[in-house]
């Protein structure tokens, strides 16, 4: 049975940048990272398909927000590249009825975006964190310096004291808070047709998410890119972390295929820990045990748990993601297609087109939550889905196909059409072992306080003088991706002495 001072469980972002900081911190520190699959990443997955790179997770970062994920990809070296910034499809289809003061001017009706931010605007209104123009247009020029005004202490009042009548913002539902100050149909239109990720059938934390947006929209009408991805891929990021922590063996020792199953405290402080690899058990202590998961495989884990510490892991929730991927040499898009084009006929919530000039071959990219997650999970074939599955299914290719403009009522046409395409793929992020593509933070949950009792606590029964146990990641944290499972890892780190 091997002794660490820190055992690390999990190998996504978060467990990576955990071992790398500790090692760095203390050379004489031992630290275990055990991670259940056979790779590293956790949510992060690019896949290379016919020369396109898939980005099957996290794909987008701001610039200007986003600053610890910014100094780390400095640190590591590491380039960023333009991302397309967030935008809405023009309404197409059926129109749901808006109010005279939400659809904006006859000759250019406001889109889904905007009526999203219309509402957060009149949320917000009677609040100390209002902003100075008008709150019944979206549109005025005044809302950006107000956004781009907005900083972190901002977004700490808005989750703890922000009210909308009479309630605590953080009590109330995202899809109550709107209804409140939006028409019925407005919201109808928002939830339908928004070409973006506004969660209102899962309505969460009306405070938190919308400090969400806040932070999303505070990238508007930048003269530069705001939101950038990573050159390479997104993949590059834990890959040059895993390599700067091989080069710190055997101080950090790395264990795939390793799943926790159970956690108890022995005598001295010290953490039992049980793995399962394959058939075989495996047992390790340790002084300190950062939990570097998603919410799923802890709450797999509950039974280890007080019941204060259950209800905290519980006061988030998890939300599907799902995406696909096509790749033809006959495309009809091109490197001037903007994204979300035809996004409204589709079961997606998001389109993102990309065209090599050189040899004149596509990618498509599908992203959706719910519903249309449900449309295309049916797709996965493999009863693992622990990475994407490519050229799987001819189903998921014909559906592609149809839903990417190919007439397939011609069979001329779906034949020639089906002969164009390279590489299709999916990713299903919803299913075991993560769980969901990103959490957020239920109706209710006051986040400051559980992310407080979260970064460390102790075992039922422990005689610890202080909290060993440390829970952290993106699951968990302030500021939802990347940034904030970096964000949720630093502030545990601070309690591990």
């Amino acid at each position: 049975m091997q002794a660490f001072d820190t055992i690390v469980v999990g190998a996504g972002i978060t467990g990576l940048y955990c071992s790398f900081r500790l090692a760095e911190r203390d050379p004489r520190r031992t630290v275990g990272l055990f991670e259940a699959s056979d790779r590293f990443g956790g949510r992060i997955e690019t896949v290379e398909m016919d020369g396109f790179l898939a980005e099957c997770g996290p794909m987008r970062f701001d610039r200007r927000r986003q600053r610890l994920l910014m100094g780390l990809l400095d640190e590591l070296d590491l380039e960023t590249r333009p991302f397309a910034p967030t935008t809405a499809e023009p309404m197409k289809g059926p129109r749901h009825p808006l109010a005279p003061d939400e659809a904006g001017p006859a000759d250019r009706p406001h889109t889904t975006l905007e009526l999203m931010k219309l509402g957060i605007l009149r949320i917000l209104k009677d609040t100390a964190w209002r902003s100075p123009g008008d709150p019944d247009d979206p549109r005025d020029e005044r809302h950006r310096d107000w956004l781009r005004s907005l900083d972190e202490g901002d977004f700490a009042g808005v989750r703890r004291r922000a009210r909308q009548g009479g309630a605590l913002l953080h009590d109330r539902g995202f899809w109550n808070a709107l209804s409140d100050v939006l028409s019925h149909g407005a919201v109808l239109a928002i939830r339908d047709q928004g070409t973006f990720f506004h969660l209102i059938p899962e309505n969460p934390n009306a405070a938190d998410w919308i400090v969400f947006w806040l932070r999303a929209l505070s990238g508007e009408g930048e003269g530069e890119a705001t939101l950038v991805g990573i050159e390479g891929g997104s993949r590059a990021l834990p890959l040059a972390l895993v390599r700067r922590i091989e080069q710190r063996s055997p101080q950090v020792s790395i264990h795939l295929r390793h799943a926790l199953t159970s956690l108890a405290e022995e005598e001295g402080g010290w953490i039992r820990l049980q793995f399962a690899r394959g058939e075989e058990t495996v047992e390790a202590v340790a002084r300190h045990v950062i939990l570097a998961l998603p919410r799923s495989p802890l709450m797999r884990l509950a039974g280890c748990f007080s019941r204060e510490t259950r209800r905290d892991l519980d006061a988030v929730f998890g939300f599907p993601l799902l995406k696909c991927f096509l790749v033809t040499d006959a495309p009809w898009w091109t490197g001037r297609t903007p994204p979300q084009r035809n996004a409204s006929l589709m079961p997606a919530r998001e389109v993102h087109y990309t065209y090599r000039e050189s040899d004149g071959k596509g990618m498509a990219m599908l992203y959706t939550d719910r519903p249309a997650t449900e449309f295309w999970k049916v797709y996965v074939e493999g009863d693992v889905h622990d990475r994407a599955e490519i050229d799987r299914s001819e189903e998921l290719k014909r559906q592609l196909l149809k839903y990417l403009g190919v007439d397939l009522l011609d069979p001329a046409a779906r034949e020639r059409a089906a002969g164009a395409v390279t590489a299709f793929g999916i990713r299903d992020w919803s299913r075991e072992p993560y769980g969901a593509g990103c959490h957020t933070w239920r109706p209710g949950a006051r986040s400051w306080e559980v992310l407080e009792r979260l970064r460390a606590f102790r075992l039922p029964g422990s005689a610890a003088p202080a909290g060993n146990i440390h829970v952290c990641g993106e699951a968990y944290c302030d500021y939802q991706g990347i940034e904030g499972a970096l964000r949720s890892a630093e502030s545990a780190l601070e309690t591990v002495p």
